[in-house]
């Protein structure tokens, strides 16, 4: 097979160069290497990039004596170090990006270059298996929706029964092993430097998509994939890894059209997320989801790069791109699936169900949900009136002005206080304005939640304030206690507004405090500085 393609019609085969991160591999990566030494096509070379504490030198010479191993520990994550390349590598057609615990059929290569010919492809995926059974599949590419979640064509575990055996277009192919046509890889500059781990196959092929390549599926080139990056970097949560890239690749690949209308709803999305996860007691979820919103936005300015950058060399529409998406929401779908915030764990309804019920037969969690069910039906049908006709303005409870006046307002030089004056206006209706965007809009929802939203605020915060207590039960005493406290009743009937911050914000400014102070049991969640001020304490009374 080497020798029938190695001088296809006069043509020599394109040098391929092989680029293998490693980071700290296990004893599998001898067999890693072995594979790419046995591989049929002629012209490939080997490029390992060694970003781990141990040096692979001697590991690779043993088995591939004509290998470059560029070491640098300073690289953290697959992307940046597979950028090396460019640097290091002159003359290559085809880079092919490896992990350091994928195993390739003597053919993979092969195959995967004459598909690229074949279908005019500038990114080729191959068939991902399981590293100790090649009848269970890893990934045979993927779709995402409009939101950037991925959606497989296989699950992963699926049985092998030749069902996925055809090429077909890709949005995305998973990064284990990834041909990429060396022009376009120089053209979109590589690898996003900003995502180390999780996320920079989806990246690479969206932006491959948006000028003008295709990205395909070769399935009769197999690959073994141990998957092994969890049991050697634990330190990488792989929900906030994908949360937060999926947010930036979005946000760099659409137009500005697109975006406008997409982010809203990803907002949404994860809003509803974040509800859902509190509710049933994911904080680490919620944290998450939340999180990748600000780890963006301090990460705008590169962003913002990114996307003049992908502007000047655009020539594929939205539009187009998006018939490669699956509609509707994926997110949604893996959530009726079982595996929101998941990842590759995939449980069917009836799993989820035994979960629910297990988890429902533990007594103190059976009573946790329901203590808030009750405090949200005590919430929803005491200020029914106020969610169905609105607060009336009276007291500290004013109307807010729609946006564009809010944002006119805090621009104007003109303030309308009093009899008017020049002057500019407070800081706040600039911060209001910018928030009703949160609501898309909607001051009136943005008035009813900081005024009636305030009162669960300070429930939630109770139940925060009895966490270090170690027991469900003593925390939920805490949340009833605060939300008998009749203060913010009364505040709702006198329109004092002021009042109502003060109760829904009092729990998170004690809890602040008694971890500042070091008070116990508070001060043993922050190590240093309670403990810190407890040993002047103990200082000060000897």
């Amino acid at each position: 097979m080497a020798d029938s393609n190695n001088d296809r019609d006069g043509v020599a085969a394109p040098p391929v160069v092989a680029v293998v991160v490693t980071s700290d591999p296990g004893d599998w990566f001898a067999e890693v290497l072995g594979c790419l030494r046995n591989q049929t096509y002629p012209t490939m070379s080997v490029l390992v990039v060694d970003t781990g504490q141990t040096d692979v030198t001697e590991r690779v010479e043993a088995e591939l004596p004509d290998a470059v191993v560029h070491r640098d520990a300073e690289l953290d994550g697959f992307g940046p170090a597979a950028n090396c390349v460019v640097d290091l590598v002159a003359g290559a057609g085809f880079y092919l990006f490896l992990h350091d615990d994928v195993a390739m059929a003597p053919d993979a290569l092969q195959i995967l270059i004459d598909e690229a010919f074949r279908s005019n492809a500038a990114i080729v995926g191959p068939k991902l298996v399981d590293w100790n059974d090649e009848r269970i599949i890893r990934s045979v590419g993927m779709a995402v929706d409009k939101l950037g979640v991925q959606a497989p064509y296989a699950d992963p575990g699926e049985l092998d029964q030749e069902q996925h055996d055809r090429v077909r277009d890709a949005f995305a192919v998973q990064g284990g092993a990834t041909l990429v046509r060396a022009d376009l890889f120089a053209t979109i500059d590589g690898f996003d430097p900003g995502i180390d781990f999780l996320g920079e196959d989806v990246d690479l092929c969206w932006r491959a998509h948006v000028v003008g390549g295709r990205v395909i599926v070769a399935p009769d080139a197999v690959v073994r994939h141990l998957e092994a990056l969890g049991s050697r970097r634990p330190d990488v949560r792989r929900r906030q890894r994908l949360s937060r890239h999926r947010l930036r690749t979005m946000s760099k690949s659409y137009g500005w059209l697109d975006l406008l209308r997409v982010l809203p709803q990803a907002f949404v999305w994860s809003l509803g997320e974040i509800v859902l996860s509190l509710f049933t007691g994911r904080w680490e979820q919620a944290r998450d989801v939340a999180g990748a919103w600000t780890w963006n936005a301090k990460r705008s300015t590169a962003i913002l790069a990114g996307r003049r950058k992908l502007k000047k060399l655009r020539r594929v529409r939205d539009s187009d791109i998006r018939r490669l998406q699956v509609r509707g929401s994926a997110r949604f779908t893996s959530y009726l699936r079982g595996q929101i915030g998941e990842g590759s764990r995939i449980q069917d309804l009836t799993a989820r169900g035994r979960e629910l019920a297990g988890a429902m037969s533990d007594g103190p969690r059976r009573m946790a949900v329901a203590v808030w069910m009750s405090l949200a039906v005590f919430l929803m049908f005491g200020a029914r009136h106020l969610i169905t006709r609105g607060v009336v303005a009276f007291g500290q409870f004013d109307a807010i002005p729609s946006r564009g006046t809010l944002l006119a307002s805090f621009g104007s030089s003109w303030s309308d206080v009093g009899l008017g004056g020049s002057g500019f206006a407070p800081a706040g209706v600039g911060l209001l304005g910018l928030a009703s965007t949160l609501s898309l809009g909607a001051t009136w929802l943005m008035r009813m939640i900081l005024i009636v939203g305030l009162i669960p605020l300070g429930w939630f915060g109770g139940w925060r304030l009895g966490g270090p207590l170690g027991s469900r039960r003593g925390r939920l005493v805490i949340a009833l206690v605060y939300a008998a406290v009749p203060l913010p009743y009364d505040a709702l009937a006198l329109g004092r507004w002021d009042v109502l911050l003060l109760y829904g914000t009092m729990p998170f400014i004690v809890l602040r405090l008694a971890r500042l102070i070091g008070v116990s049991p508070y001060g043993n969640r922050h190590g240093e500085a309670g403990r810190g001020v407890a040993d002047r304490s103990v200082a000060h009374q000897v």
